[in-house]
């Protein structure tokens, strides 16, 4: 007699990671659903490939900080897109469309993951860019460089536990999207006409990222001078001091915000002194 055993808490935990197929095919649900689904995944995975190129040159980050930059950029367009897939989803469902009723909302734990993975990724990119624009003389703003290493530590938790929940389901629907166009080059099925159409919106929002990265080439340059020399030397430079007069630090700001109230609390106290004494 075969004894079945117990389930693990990894399979309690994350019921979804052991889903090889994509639940809206296997409970056969409308077309929109399922292409929805399949945008998604294809996305999450190019996603995926992205966020572990840039983790991986956090280690080597003195000499990755160009490579790290531009892998950043290009995920905005697809963090755009992936964004903008879930949304209409989303907005289906609540909005009472039959078919995305039909097919259920995600697990509860995963929709109450989404929108925490959602807020801190849009926060750790838009740090980013914020230092890529600032330069390196960001780094003296203590408030933002430690604004983004902390987002970024927990957008990793995040993303972790969101990999493993639908890694297996978005791996095997990318892979049948990119074989339905190489391994059967010459089928005309509506499914190699729905791959094709995912896997050029893909390579176009690629494209944009790449584009993106273009515009910021220069900035790019100064983040690599900078690790180059070393930080602390290239605040000493010309060019670090013109910056640093363009975005000074949030101390700074904070004190002369503190200076300029001051004085206006002592312009307000001297003029009602004199309005004291010439009603006296």
């Amino acid at each position: 007699m075969k004894i079945e055993s117990a389930p693990s808490l990894f399979d309690a935990f994350m019921p979804h990671a052991h889903q090889k197929e994509l639940t809206e095919e296997l409970e056969l649900q409308g077309r929109r659903v399922t292409n929805g689904a399949r945008f998604s995944a294809l996305f999450g995975m190019a996603l995926l490939v992205v966020f572990v190129a840039e983790i991986l040159t956090i280690p080597f980050i003195a000499g990755a900080v160009g490579i790290h930059i531009v892998i950043g950029l290009i995920a905005v367009p697809l963090v755009l897109a992936k964004i903008a897939v879930a949304a209409y989803r989303f907005t289906k469902f609540y909005a009472g469309d039959t078919e995305f009723v039909a097919a259920g909302p995600p697990w509860l734990p995963l929709r109450i993951l989404a929108p925490l993975l959602v807020a801190t990724t849009v926060l750790v990119i838009g740090s980013g860019i914020e230092m890529v624009v600032a330069g390196p003389t960001s780094f003296s703003d203590t408030f933002l460089a430690a604004a983004h290493t902390l987002l970024s530590l927990i957008w990793f938790f995040l993303l972790g536990l969101h990999a493993l929940a639908y890694y297996l389901r978005s791996y095997h629907s990318a892979r049948k999207d990119i074989s339905s166009i190489i391994g059967r080059f010459r089928s005309r099925s509506k499914a190699r006409r729905g791959a094709a159409l995912r896997l050029s919106v893909l390579m176009v929002t690629v494209s944009l990222g790449v584009l993106l990265s273009l515009q910021f080439r220069s900035q790019v340059r100064s983040w690599e001078k900078a690790f180059l020399a070393g930080v602390d030397t290239y605040y000493s430079t010309p060019t670090a001091k013109s910056t640093i007069a363009k975005y000074p630090s949030r101390a700074s700001i904070l004190a002369k915000k503190r200076l300029e109230q001051h004085l206006k609390s002592a312009q307000m106290i001297r003029a009602g002194d004199l309005g004291s004494q010439n009603t006296s």
